[in-house]
């Protein structure tokens, strides 16, 4: 029996129930993870949670990332994994994905502060 296009199994729209709740507190966590440098279960969660099968069995070491050029050294590794083919574009681009949203996380972050610092010199 050929299967449909677009069409969702069972458990596949419960799962989509449970983490449309959960997903703000389970980014956040992400986010943590990330911070602490263990992208190898952010990398298992972002899969466990959107459905993707397989993952990379060794950890990738990448570095531990805590500020803006930390994380630009941890995308830098990451492409060299990729050309080395000791991780899969696939899994670099989720991981990038990561890091990018940490990035702009960080850059508002940083506006912010800015802004505060402007207008209270305004004042």
């Amino acid at each position: 029996m050929a299967s449909r296009e677009g069409v969702k199994n069972k458990t596949t729209l419960a799962r989509n129930r449970l983490i449309e709740g959960l997903e703000p507190l389970v980014i956040d966590k992400l986010f943590d993870l990330l911070e602490k440098g263990d992208t190898q279960t952010v990398l298992q969660t972002s899969k466990i949670l959107y459905g993707d099968k397989g993952f990379p069995r060794k950890p990738l070491g990448l570095p531990k990332v805590i500020d803006v050029q930390t994380c630009k050294d941890a995308l830098a590794k990451l492409s060299l994994l990729v050309n080395q083919g000791k991780c899969s574009s696939a899994d670099a681009a989720r991981i990038a994905n990561i890091y990018e949203k940490y990035l702009s996380v960080t850059e508002l972050a940083d506006l912010k502060t800015r802004i505060e610092k402007l207008e209270e010199g305004m004042k």
